[in-house]
């Protein structure tokens, strides 16, 4: 084995790189959640406003995650050193031991006062990104005011209120939720649904790792996700029924000739047989 000296200088110089990698992780989130935080003052739609909180509580999980990761990888490392001086120095003298475990008892102080460093960036990071987080909710809840919620107990079915819709209507409806999906706005409870359990199973699961307050608040988001990515598909169906609209204008109007024509027939033949057959 290596002295004691070399094997604690190389781990010295893993923990230095390992934290220095972290610093620049958090140096690289803190400058995206600047820039996160800049995007949302002008932002009003409410599909990106959901985008910009999933993604900075991204980078927060990632940031946690990865500061684990390196202390486990780094405490591991320290540990095997001292199994290694223990099993190698087995035979040697007390002191010479001691000795030893006094250079390994520096090299943890070390890597504690480093994780201490990165520990104080890591809590300025959370900090920004949840008062971030707590804004974007902020602003989140003033564009869906006019949602209304029917929280419902957790089952299989979920049911949501909405008013009748008239087929005639539907060109104007895919026109109006076209246009929400370009700027955002109000909307109304959808009518009564059953999901897969599987789907349902999913949205529980965000709701318990605080992505959503509620499954109804999961429901909403992918439902504007679903119209969001099915915006061309409702612009060719909204085209088909103008055109269909546009046809039962044109019947209609030829109809309405057509029987007006008959009617004025109808009429001069009545004429005509009360010339023929006078009183």
């Amino acid at each position: 084995m290596n002295t004691v000296d070399e094997e604690v200088e190389k781990i010295k110089k893993e923990i230095e790189k390992r934290i220095e990698e972290l610093s620049k992780l958090l140096d690289d989130h803190f400058s995206r959640v600047s820039e996160i935080e800049e995007e949302m003052i002008s932002e009003k739609e409410y599909g990106k406003l959901w985008d910009k909180l999933l993604e900075i509580r991204s980078l927060k999980d990632e940031a946690r995650i990865e500061k684990i990761k390196i202390k486990e990888d780094l405490v591991n490392k320290v540990s095997e050193l001292k199994k290694k001086i223990r099993e190698s120095y087995s035979g040697a003298p007390r002191e010479t031991l001691e000795i030893a475990l006094e250079k390994l008892e520096n090299l943890t102080d070390f890597l504690d006062e480093k994780l201490d460093v990165v520990e104080d960036k890591l809590d300025s990071f959370f900090d920004k990104v949840e008062e971030l987080e707590d804004r974007i909710k902020d602003k989140i809840k003033e564009r869906r005011k006019y949602f209304i919620y029917a929280e419902s107990p957790r089952s299989r079915d979920i049911t949501i209120r909405m008013p009748e819709i008239k087929i005639p209507e539907i060109g104007s409806i895919i026109n109006e939720a076209l246009s929400k999906v370009q700027i955002g706005g109000p909307s109304v409870v959808v009518s009564s649904i059953r999901l897969p359990e599987t789907d349902l199973k999913l949205i529980d699961a965000l709701v318990d790792a605080g992505i959503f307050k509620s499954r109804n608040e999961g429901i909403v988001f992918f439902a504007h996700k679903g119209i969001e990515s099915s915006k061309e598909w409702l612009i060719k169906v909204k085209e088909k029924l103008d055109e269909i609209r546009k046809l039962q204008e044109e019947a209609k109007a030829e109809l309405e000739k057509i029987i007006s024509g008959q009617a004025d027939k109808t009429e001069n033949r009545e004429g005509s047989k009360k010339e023929d057959h006078p009183n």
